[in-house]
């Protein structure tokens, strides 16, 4: 992953979740397939339902604001979209999960019509995450 991507990353972060309020309990990168990249959005919500993940109770959203990671480097193929997508908040949670935006959260990827993959849980069992 080129240090330029994981930048961008970074401060995209950064800017969506600084408008997300303490409520937030759960995280979800959402990937959308576009000709030549692979588009992320994030959402913030109350909860975390595994039956319909981030479909209610959103509290914040980039919404239009997408980072977009080209195909020409990520590569073409939707598992190498989700793959990218996954190093990349990863590697975010390894560097700034302590104090960071996602510090205690469910934080989740994966495509918004697909199944999403759990990448951190609530840290305790008596956080305000609710999983049904």
């Amino acid at each position: 992953m080129s240090p330029e991507l994981v930048a961008e990353f970074d401060a995209w972060v950064e800017r969506v979740t600084s408008n997300c309020g303490a409520s937030v309990a759960a995280f979800g990168f959402l990937l959308y397939e576009h000709e030549d990249s692979f588009a992320v959005q994030l959402v913030g919500a109350a909860r975390y339902v595994d039956s319909d993940p981030f479909g209610s109770e959103v509290l914040c959203s980039s919404g239009e604001d997408l980072l977009d990671l080209p195909r020409t480097t990520v590569g073409p193929e939707w598992q190498q979209g989700l793959a990218a997508a996954t190093q990349l908040v990863r590697s975010y949670l390894a560097r700034r999960a302590r104090g960071g935006p996602f510090d205690g959260s469910t934080v989740a990827v994966g495509f918004v019509d697909g199944d999403m993959k759990v990448l951190q849980s609530a840290a305790t069992p008596n956080s305000s995450l609710h999983r049904t």
